[in-house]
């Protein structure tokens, strides 16, 4: 049996448009409410696939646990970005505000797509730091175990 196959980097680049893996009529739908004004990060809904404990604005605190953002601006945070998940079925898909972005590489138990509705910040893409640039999308590939 092989090892399993971990991504700690994205071998993806983020892209203007959007990845084939991410597309799906619930992604086209979150993003087009928010380019045409319909909605902005604050007011924009998950679905019903994330529980309604969990539809509040996330970052990272200083020891790398997601906590509640208590103010939605990625300056007034530890690790620099904010995000919120919009869907976990039938397809993972959030969106960020970034500035910065200091957290180690970390692990992804599912594919997510996010969409970069605001900010600057680097990423961990074919192995090296890349900028998630306002508009990208990003394409992140899960835990995969090959056996």
């Amino acid at each position: 049996m092989e090892q399993s196959k971990y991504f700690l980097s994205s071998p993806f680049l983020p892209q203007k448009t959007m990845p084939e893996m991410c597309c799906h009529p619930l992604v086209a739908s979150f993003i087009a409410d928010l380019e045409s004004g319909k909605a902005n990060f604050q007011t924009i809904k998950a679905n019903e696939s994330i529980s309604l404990e969990n539809r509040f604005p996330k970052t990272f605190n200083s020891a790398g646990n997601i906590i509640k953002a208590e103010q939605e601006d990625p300056k007034y945070t530890t690790c620099g970005y904010i995000w919120k998940e919009l869907s976990d079925f039938p397809i993972v898909i959030g969106i960020t505000l970034g500035c910065k972005s200091d957290h180690d590489p970390h692990l992804h138990k599912e594919a997510e797509c996010y969409y970069v509705w605001s900010g600057r910040s680097p990423t961990l893409c074919c192995n090296k730091f890349i900028f998630l640039e306002k508009g990208d999308y990003f394409y992140i590939p899960g835990c995969v175990a090959n056996v």
